[in-house]
């Protein structure tokens, strides 16, 4: 997932000329990105873009890079707070953070880059390599969570496809919802802390009717009985077969004499 765009440089000639080529494949879709058309739009001649991309696959490679290389950096900066903060799971917490912050990051602007970034790797998947890499790497880190097995891996893809929900509209993305849909993930990787799940877990048993909870005694107390009714007849059934074993030893004596 990218990140938030980074204008420390504002006046950088490569920045302009990335926002113009996503602004010509938001206007007129992947396959009419060309030099000439990033070139008019970033007010340069053919011959000064040149002069920063080679060529058209270096400036989709640009472009992607660029997107990776913001949410990663935003995404390592949160993680070494984490790890800094002793969070008990510092990787599930910093893609909570950096993904499902708030929605003032859930722009328009935010999600038309995100589709130029899905555009760009299907146009030529060999793009795809730096969010392997950087996934990858993510997936070493959950791995040093500790979290039981497919817990990380459960709230990542889930994370994933809000975000693609998301870019392509195909949902809903209201404050209301992140923040559902965020309580059950913290939930499932136990980021909170002990107490708050106790007092939430007192909530919930608070919340079940008294009949259910008496139901649920009643049934606990029937299969002790259950048990303890099976438990003296296989005792009963035992002292009846020594009776008789007592007695045929005792026949087979009289018997000898």
């Amino acid at each position: 997932m990218a990140g938030k765009r980074n204008n420390d440089k504002p006046g950088s000639q490569v920045d302009a000329i990335l926002d113009a080529a996503e602004a010509v494949v938001l206007r007129d879709g992947m396959g009419r990105l060309t030099l000439e058309a990033v070139a008019k739009r970033a007010r340069l001649s053919k011959a000064g873009l040149l002069h920063h991309v080679a060529s058209k696959g270096a400036l989709i490679g640009a472009m992607v890079k660029r997107q990776v290389t913001q949410w990663q950096e935003e995404f390592q900066r949160t993680y070494q707070a984490q790890v800094a903060s002793g969070a008990r799971c510092p990787a599930v917490s910093s893609m909570m953070n950096t993904c499902m912050a708030g929605t003032e990051r859930w722009t328009e602007s935010e999600r038309a880059r995100n589709r130029v970034l899905v555009a760009a790797l299907v146009h030529d998947e060999r793009q795809v390599e730096p969010m392997r890499k950087v996934h990858l790497q993510m997936e070493q880190l959950l791995r040093r969570d500790g979290l039981k097995p497919g817990v990380g891996d459960t709230i990542h893809l889930a994370i994933h496809g809000l975000w693609f929900q998301w870019i392509f509209g195909m949902g809903d993305v209201s404050a209301a919802r992140l923040r559902a849909i965020r309580g059950v993930l913290r939930s499932l990787g136990e980021l909170e802390p002990a107490g708050v799940r106790e007092v939430r877990g007192a909530k919930v048993a608070a919340k079940t009717p008294a009949k259910a909870r008496a139901g649920v005694g009643r049934a606990k107390r029937g299969r002790g009985v259950k048990a303890s009714s099976k438990a003296a007849g296989g005792a009963t059934e035992a002292k009846v077969v020594a009776a008789r074993s007592v007695g045929l030893r005792n026949s087979e004596s009289r018997g000898g004499r």
